[in-house]
């Protein structure tokens, strides 16, 4: 990332900036060489006036956010981002979201999501809630690269799609963007483990009694994903990183990966 960031501004070193004024500013002043779009975090604008709570914000807490999200949008943003799966997203309500939106419509701004859930319930609690907040809020909306995540949503596609289409058919403005490839990676802090966990993360995974919260949370989400696959997919097979360079040994689990419909060559990431 900071890669990216120097080689795009010309820079030798990674700047930070407060306002999305300041970065716009610099921007003028040194040019870049792409088309940029900027998007106003929501994370930053509630973690600004919240901190880290985990609970609704107050109406004057609310308030304080459309403020920011109107300088935001008068400094050159396009709308507003969210990421629901993380926190303190996670922490935030649909109808939170739907008035903080609000702020975007004098400026016929974007709602650009990363929906709260690329699962089993992407239709209700994903899609469902964004299109609850555009119409609600009276905005644009973004879908933040669409996917299903784990066997259980492999089915959904056909009716996002269909979805899509009817909310778009409705007059809503409903776009979505893409990965561009078939795997990406999956983070159990953001995706399966509550924000709980990370309050004390080292007292919370010592302490017997919360470790085995911790530990109860993932099985049942692994339990859940496993359950989906086919009888002989459900075979879990662990071998010792040291063994797995015996040409012998990877030779016989080529063969039960076979059995299991799971591409041979996936052995070599066991090293």
């Amino acid at each position: 990332y900071n890669l990216l960031v120097t080689k795009l501004f010309s820079t030798s070193e990674m700047q930070l900036y407060d306002t999305l004024s300041e970065l716009m500013d610099r921007i003028a002043k040194k040019g870049v060489s792409i088309n940029l779009a900027f998007f106003i975090p929501h994370g930053n604008i509630r973690g600004y006036v919240l901190g880290m709570k985990q609970r609704a914000a107050t109406t004057e807490e609310i308030e304080k956010m459309k403020k920011l999200i109107k300088q935001g949008m008068d400094a050159g943003a396009f709308g507003l981002s969210t990421g629901l799966i993380y926190h303190p997203g996670e922490n935030t309500h649909t109808g939170e979201l739907i008035e903080v939106c609000k702020a975007l419509t004098e400026y016929d701004g974007i709602y650009n999501s990363h929906v709260r859930n690329e699962g089993k319930y992407i239709l209700e609690q994903g899609i469902g809630e964004l299109l609850e907040i555009a119409k609600g809020a009276q905005v644009k909306a973004h879908i933040s690269h669409l996917k299903v995540g784990g066997f259980s949503a492999k089915k959904l596609p056909p009716k996002i799609i269909n979805l899509i289409k009817n909310a778009r058919a409705e007059g809503l403005f409903l776009h979505a963007d893409l990965y561009p490839y078939e795997e990406v990676p999956f983070f159990l802090s953001g995706s399966v483990l509550k924000p709980w966990v990370f309050d004390d993360f080292e007292e919370n995974l010592t302490n017997p009694d919360t470790r085995k919260k911790v530990l109860d949370v993932l099985f049942q989400y692994f339990y859940e994903q496993m359950k989906e696959l086919p009888l002989y997919a459900r075979i879990l097979i662990r071998i010792l990183p040291k063994f797995v360079i015996n040409k012998i040994v990877v030779s016989y689990i080529k063969k039960k990966i076979r059995v299991l419909r799971i591409p041979s060559s996936r052995v070599t990431s066991c090293r």
